[in-house]
């Protein structure tokens, strides 16, 4: 009770002395705001460059506008996730490139196809699913297809057993594999430069534009409370 009824009172003291002396506290706390009056487009007053430029600059290479607007650090990033895209692209497409060539390599040991001319992937993938071209042609007959039958001598082939085929299989299979990493990279390019688009139309538009929020302290009394504390307002 008596410790309740002390800081009640020094409480109290405490309003009755700004009260008196008339002091009022206030903070003021400056930070970035964002506002829609600012044209994106028109040349940055501080610096004097173009976020137009910046733009144009960093859609062809990812970071080239942050380095443009003197954001080293941004800058470096996008550079990095464009070279590792790159890297991803030309690591991912090397490898698929390198199953190919080994699944047909191994269907000319194996299935004694000579295909040069006329083979495209669809040619390449039938070999895959049928044990000689004798089984697909026949296959194309039931369905009324006979203009997809292959009649050439070197679009023919013949598989020794199931395991064979299946093994080609595995090959083509790992080089789609590896083909649709490549493609993600290409996604991840995509990607990397509408962010980093948005990024510096974000850094060059807001670029500079402050405005003042203020946070104000006043001391205050509660009668029906019996208890004094400090009463913030502010202003954004």
């Amino acid at each position: 009770m008596l410790t309740n009824i002390s800081i009640r009172l020094i409480g109290a003291a405490v309003v009755l002395m700004f009260h008196v002396m008339g002091i009022g506290a206030q903070v003021v706390v400056e930070e970035e705001v964002i506002t829609d009056t600012v044209d994106v487009f028109s040349p940055v007053e501080q610096t004097g460059k173009s976020p137009a430029l910046a733009m144009v600059a960093t859609v062809l290479v990812p970071g080239l506008g942050h380095q443009y607007l003197g954001k080293s650090h941004r800058a470096l990033t996008y550079f990095s996730l464009e070279a590792l895209c790159v890297f991803g692209l030309v690591y991912g497409r090397t490898y698929a490139d390198k199953y190919g060539r080994d699944a047909r390599s191994y269907a000319w040991a194996h299935a004694n196809v000579k295909a040069q001319s006329g083979a495209d992937d669809h040619f390449w993938r039938n070999v895959g699913h049928f044990m000689d071209s004798e089984e697909y042609n026949r296959i194309m007959e039931l369905n009324r297809t006979p203009d997809d039958k292959y009649l050439e001598t070197e679009l023919w082939w013949r598989w020794a057993d199931e395991a064979d085929m299946e093994h080609y299989q595995t090959l083509r299979e790992t080089s789609t594999r590896w083909e649709l990493v490549g493609t993600s990279f290409v996604a991840g390019m995509v990607l990397n430069r509408i962010i980093s688009f948005i990024d510096v139309r974000l850094t060059s538009k807001y670029r500079g534009v402050r405005s003042s929020a203020r946070l104000k302290a006043y001391p205050h009394y509660s009668a029906l409370t019996n208890a004094a504390g400090l009463q913030i307002r502010g202003s954004f």
